[in-house]
């Protein structure tokens, strides 16, 4: 055997540890090469050059009934860009791809808002199908951020109000740039009309912020009043369990500036009001809190052994509440005196029967007393 023999065996055995070193280096070079192939068409999904980006948040209607569901809130996120004043729905240009128009949005019914970073040009067709109008809510010059608010109106007419920031709305042929505080109104098939502004937001009244009612037994009645600062149609009314507005218990219109509920569990809850002018709703103002807390305690009842007068027919009932309680025996009500005792007769029918003695507190704890009698 050559010199050179045992090198050879050596490379030998080396052989299939290096396919498999060299197996496992390609793997992950493939594996690098899928994610950066990822990562682009993300970037290229999510932002063109010079691009804007808008979140659009879809609200469901209101539920109108307080016992409602919480409704879910969906958050699609586009990004958007591309040609201003581009019609809704109209096709595409050939070649058109990187930096062309995302598809409509579609909103069915409640309302969609918007909110424009500012950071670049955005274009964002959307199709009201309620009302059939068809609009373009693209960012004004000068990079500012916006909140916009698309709602259907009445008598087939998308309503476009601008809470925040500017905006231009392209419908019809025409562009219409939009101020904070204003709206505009685009009926099916017409251009926007001129801006107007936006009703100014009421002044809540009662109950005040961070007000705290307690109560026993039956929760409380609780009525929400607020004062408006201009003309306005009516009022829409929301409550929540959460101060971002998420968890709606309560979004209704209504006509006056007053609205009460006694069917409100215990919790925290968020209220806001906005004023409703020509069919649309301006911006809400500050939110108030408040709680609701369930006292759990009942009165202190001590009735003392009923005793017979007058032959043995009639029984005499004596006893100590908490002052401020209510007292009813057998039924009927009784004097409490500023200390909390309480007397009473109670004339027995010949048959027997229990004496059913309840003090009842201002928040509606109870507390009972029976003594068998025959």
């Amino acid at each position: 055997m050559s010199a050179g023999s045992p090198a050879r065996e050596a490379r030998k055995e080396r052989g299939p540890a290096g396919i498999r070193t060299v197996r496992i280096i390609g793997a992950i070079l493939l594996l690098l090469l899928i994610l950066v192939l990822a990562i682009g068409v993300l970037r290229r999904f999510h932002a063109a050059p010079g691009g804007g980006q808008a979140i659009v948040k879809k609200a469901p209607p209101p539920p109108g009934n307080l016992n409602a569901p919480d409704p879910a809130v969906a958050r699609p996120t586009a990004a958007a860009t591309g040609s201003p004043g581009r019609e809704a729905g109209d096709p595409q240009p050939p070649g058109a791809g990187r930096g062309a128009p995302p598809p409509p949005l579609v909103l069915d019914d409640g309302e969609l808002r918007i909110f424009i970073d500012g950071t670049g040009p955005v274009s964002l067709p959307v199709v009201v199908r309620e009302t059939g109008a068809r609009l373009i809510v693209e960012s004004a010059s000068g990079g500012r951020p916006a909140e916009v608010l698309v709602a259907a109106d009445r008598d087939r007419t998308a309503a476009v109000s601008v809470l925040s920031g500017a905006a231009v709305i392209a419908a019809g042929g025409r562009r219409v740039r939009v101020g904070a505080g204003t709206f505009t109104a685009v009926p099916s098939g017409s251009p926007p009309a001129l801006p107007e502004p936006l009703p100014p937001s009421p002044d809540l009244a009662a109950p005040s912020d961070d007000a705290v009612f307690v109560y026993g037994t039956l929760p409380p009645r609780i009525t929400f009043s607020w004062r408006a600062r201009g003309a306005a149609d009516g009022f829409r009314f929301v409550l929540a369990r959460d101060p971002g507005f998420r968890n709606i218990v309560m979004d209704e219109r209504l006509p006056g500036p007053r609205v009460t509920q006694d069917r409100l569990e215990e919790g925290t809850y968020y209220w806001r009001v906005s004023a409703v002018a020509k069919g649309v709703a301006g911006p809400p103002g500050d939110a108030a809190r408040f709680r609701i807390a369930r006292r759990g305690t009942p009165p202190e009842l001590l009735v003392r052994p009923v005793t017979r007068v007058d032959g043995g027919n009639v029984c005499l009932v004596t006893g100590m509440t908490d002052p401020g309680a209510k007292v009813f025996v057998a039924g009927a009500p009784v004097p409490v005196t500023a200390t909390g005792s309480f007397s009473c007769r109670v004339r027995l029918d010949g048959s027997a029967g229990a004496i059913v003695v309840e003090a009842l507190d201002p928040l509606g704890n109870a507390a009972y007393h029976s003594q068998w009698e025959h």
